[in-house]
């Protein structure tokens, strides 16, 4: 049937130089097209009950109505970082769509690196037990290598992550893991008081 509405298409374009038959009878072809190929489509998803009804995003909603005000850091790779956002998680490293100016030169107090974090920009943050490093990927992307013992300075409470972070526990940081499911997990920042 398409095949035949395109080929009357086709044969009213050739023909709709003056002709006002032939411009509307294209302008009823395009139309049909038109409604075939969106109106009669299955969504596959409708509302964003897909987004919240995941497991995860469940629980960092119930963490943030018992810890509103927490700051959160989603690490590493393979994560949306922006996900937490819709459930009122505060988080550092989501799209910077002006400068953190503040955080981020309580990680370089002598403005290294203001050229590299002074930008619109994603910020995927990755945390290590080597120096705080900005490390400019693209134009809008840079990355943050980040001291564990950096994290107090920035206020941090929690992190969404997939990787183990039990390997980075220190005398200063504990990584509480308090929740683990398909893959994600979410550790709360034990800081120690000496």
């Amino acid at each position: 049937i398409l095949m035949i509405i395109f080929g009357f298409s086709f044969f009213f374009i050739l023909n709709s130089g003056e002709n006002k038959k032939a411009q509307t009878g294209f302008l009823v072809c395009i139309l049909i097209i038109s409604f075939t190929g969106g109106a009669l489509v299955n969504p596959i998803e409708s509302g964003v009950n897909v987004y919240f009804n995941q497991a995860p995003i469940q629980e960092v909603s119930h963490i943030v109505q018992n810890d509103p005000n927490a700051t959160w850091i989603v690490e590493g790779n393979g994560i949306y970082i922006d996900e937490l956002i819709p459930v009122g998680a505060h988080t550092l490293n989501s799209v910077n769509t002006y400068p953190n100016l503040k955080a981020w030169s309580s990680l370089d107090s002598n403005n290294n690196n203001l050229s590299i974090y002074n930008r619109y920009a994603h910020v995927p943050t990755f945390l290590t037990k080597d120096n705080t490093s900005f490390n400019l990927i693209q134009a809008d992307v840079f990355a943050l290598s980040l001291n564990i013992n950096d994290l107090e300075k920035l206020n941090v409470s929690y992190i969404f992550t997939k990787n183990d972070l039990s390997g980075l526990n220190s005398d200063k940081v504990n990584f509480n893991k308090i929740y683990d499911h398909d893959g994600y997990k979410i550790y709360n920042i034990i800081y120690s008081k000496n």
